[in-house]
């Protein structure tokens, strides 16, 4: 048996029964279902037309149909604002209480191994992709600074930094992960959890933890953190409903260490435990001064 942990994440999918039994007439059979489907892919056009929103809560079921695309500057926003922050609040919803971290005049990128707690120039670090538990390495495609150090597609979500711009979001192909590359980038997958909006209705476990999320909220780019544990479903609903448009997962559970500080002269704020025998290639995610 095994044991559910806090920071454990489980996806579940499905599977059709299969019939034994043969078909006494085959070919008429065929004929039916042909129709049938004809008839139902004209109804559910008709259907889609009138209705523009069922696509994109139909497609967010089927990961290989999942398209979204979106970006966020992370430059100067106000030209007369040029303090470099992280600006804090809270929000709940839905009895769902959280956390939200805006970066103000900040860079982003991706590092392996732990930062330096005490660089002041960083205001913020929190785990970004998953390690596989086997060979402890990266899960799915990760590059750092141009160069891919993992591979695979296991994740539909992705978020990549390249040339100022942050890009969150679900796509089939890999344009946003070969212009990481070309143009020494920063790209990881993540668990895809709001998409154009939307919550995906990909998750079905019960456990729940401290949740986390990198995000777009009204062209604004924002790491909201769930105050208590939540499921994968609440918590995406619950992204949805503050006017989420994309966002993917960071790590969350007990054990995903990190810390903030809103300016460069606080002291930091840590959150998660710090463990000793980390997996060398645990990846962080770091908002830091340019």
């Amino acid at each position: 048996m095994s044991t559910m942990h806090d920071n454990e994440v489980y996806i579940l999918g499905s599977q059709l029964p299969n019939s034994n039994k043969p078909p006494k007439h085959p070919q008429q059979k065929w004929l039916w279902i042909v129709a049938l489907c004809s008839i139902g892919l004209i109804i559910f056009g008709i259907y889609r037309i009138n209705n523009p929103h069922i696509a994109t809560i139909t497609e967010n079921t089927t990961t290989e149909s999942l398209q979204s695309e979106d970006s966020y500057s992370n430059t100067i926003i106000d030209p007369s604002d040029t303090v470099q922050r992280i600006e804090l609040y809270e929000e709940s919803i839905n009895d769902v209480p959280m956390q939200l971290f805006e970066p103000r005049n900040l860079a982003i990128k991706l590092q392996v191994g732990l930062p330096d707690i005490n660089d002041k120039s960083i205001l913020y670090v929190a785990e970004a992709a998953f390690v596989r538990a086997d060979n402890k390495r990266i899960m799915d495609d990760f590059v750092l600074e141009g160069k891919q150090l993992a591979y695979g597609k296991a994740n539909t979500g992705y978020c990549s930094m390249i040339n100022g711009q942050v890009y969150i979001g679900a796509k089939n192909d890999s344009i946003r992960l070969l212009e990481a590359i070309n143009q020494k980038g920063y790209f990881f997958r993540q668990f895809l959890l709001v998409n154009n909006g939307y919550p995906v209705k990909e998750f079905f476990q019960k456990n729940k933890a401290v949740r986390r999320a990198i995000a777009l909220r009204q062209g604004k780019l924002v790491i909201v953190e769930s105050k208590n544990k939540e499921s994968l479903h609440d918590f995406a609903q619950a992204l949805a409903d503050i006017d989420i448009s994309q966002a993917v997962y960071l790590i969350g559970g007990t054990e995903s260490y990190g810390w903030y500080r809103t300016k460069p002269e606080n002291a930091a704020i840590t959150f998660g435990t710090k463990v000793k025998q980390k997996p060398s290639s645990t990846s962080y995610i770091i908002f830091q001064r340019e």
